[in-house]
């Protein structure tokens, strides 16, 4: 399946990208401060110096929350804009129009807020990085769970990887059991 063969492939990309960054960063003599982990005098977050663990612990639970709320955005009203709002073959009806502007308009505002933060975060110190990304990956699975095995009532399989039974038809043109 080409998807997961470039999903393996960012996979290993990201690894050797992240590897190359850290090496350059160990073997270099630079004063590095995105390093370092927990409260510090070097973490500063719009101004305000991040040296106790009382501070430290409410800017990663704020971040932690904040990118399961991301995530969701991304995740859920993202696509309902796409398939509902910006479908030119769906048929709006008033709830839709209704919804689509008011969820349309919070999604953008969130988005803008949320990119002055998230960046202002994300360039302080690798410690947020991790949180960010962990909290994401969790709610992708939550969500990517939800929409294979509850919305659309498939039994879970048990097996890790499964491929759908392929066969040509008349034509031979291929096509999933």
């Amino acid at each position: 399946m080409l998807q997961r063969n470039i999903s393996s492939f960012l996979l290993i990309w990201m690894i050797f990208i992240c590897y190359l960054i850290v090496t350059i960063s160990v073997t270099t003599n630079s004063s590095q401060t995105f390093f370092n982990f927990g409260p510090n005098k070097q973490f500063i977050f719009f101004g305000i110096i991040i040296d106790s663990y009382k501070k430290y612990y409410i800017i990663i639970t704020y971040s932690f929350i904040n990118s399961c709320v991301r995530k969701l955005n991304l995740s859920v009203l993202q696509p309902w804009i796409t398939l509902n709002i910006q479908n030119e073959e769906k048929i709006k009806t008033q709830s839709i129009a209704f919804d689509g502007f008011f969820i349309s308009n919070i999604s953008n505002l969130y988005n803008w807020i949320d990119w002055l933060i998230y960046m202002n975060l994300l360039l302080t110190q690798v410690d947020i990085v991790i949180v960010e990304i962990l909290a994401e990956m969790l709610i992708v699975n939550l969500s990517t769970y939800y929409y294979i095995y509850m919305q659309n009532k498939y039994e879970p399989v048990n097996t890790i990887y499964f491929e759908k039974d392929i066969e040509l038809n008349e034509n031979n043109d291929m096509y999933t059991n």
